[in-house]
């Protein structure tokens, strides 16, 4: 399994500075208005916010899918508005993880094929130690008897199990996670859910999972609010109200 680019403890792996992003060329639609945001190594959050109010937009951008109209995104302290599209391609697959709602795998891969594409893009080749490394996660997302099924023959909860192990094929020090319980009964999501935090805690991964579901993110430690393309809440847990609740107020 390959390393990710070394992030220090001490630097924040997301810092978003004063992010503008429009889209439009004649008349232009501002979708993101001066966005400033940081995660620090560890931490576990929510981003929330109503349809439309540029959650997609932002994830896109911190994903590097996208690249904002103005202000600046560092990885780990790296900047990246001046990487060519190969260069952030190739920064996007050692630093950052992406675990989807749908899960996108390849249907006709096995679980342990989809697991190592990552990697396996990155490097023109599926190495023994790469093969080791992706088995030894699908076991410990508890899919050992499923390794070499197709992802078609996988239920729902289990393809979402597999994504997660290929979000951490190249042990990136951030995952991005968009509704990643979103299609799943309770029982299940609930079982993703310890995941994530499992990983987070035993790897000190970063995770920033993008939720309508407010129970799933007041179990989170941070929950980052927002509303028409700004961030109008940001509260991390013990900050809220006296009765226990953990939700910013709309």
């Amino acid at each position: 399994m390959a390393d990710s680019a070394p992030v220090s403890e001490k630097v924040p792996v997301l810092q978003i500075r004063s992010v503008v992003r429009e889209f439009g060329t004649k008349v232009k639609t501002r979708i993101l208005h001066s966005v400033d945001l940081e995660l620090q190594r560890g931490e576990f959050s929510a981003l929330i916010g109503p349809s439309g109010s540029g959650k997609s937009t932002l994830l896109n951008l911190m994903g590097l899918l996208d690249r904002p109209t103005s202000g600046e995104i560092f990885i780990g302290g790296q900047a990246t508005s001046h990487l060519d599209d190969d260069a952030l391609t190739s920064f996007r697959g050692r630093t950052l993880g992406f675990v989807f709602q749908f899960h996108h795998l390849m249907p006709a891969f096995s679980a342990l094929e989809n697991v190592m594409i990552p990697a396996w893009g990155d490097r023109g080749f599926a190495s023994a130690e790469l093969r080791a490394g992706a088995e030894k996660l699908l076991c410990e997302v508890g899919l050992s008897e499923r390794v070499h099924n197709r992802a078609s023959d996988l239920s729902g909860g289990e393809a979402q199990r597999v994504a997660i192990a290929r979000a951490l094929c190249q042990n990136p020090p951030l995952v991005l996670a968009d509704e990643p319980t979103g299609n799943l009964d309770t029982k299940t999501a609930d079982g993703i859910f310890t995941l994530l935090r499992r990983f987070n805690r035993e790897r000190n991964t970063t995770f920033l999972i993008v939720t309508h579901d407010p129970r799933l993110a007041g179990r989170c430690d941070r929950i980052i609010q927002l509303v028409d393309g700004r961030i109008v809440g940001d509260r991390r847990r013990g900050e809220g109200p006296e009765d226990g609740t953990f939700l910013p107020s709309s």
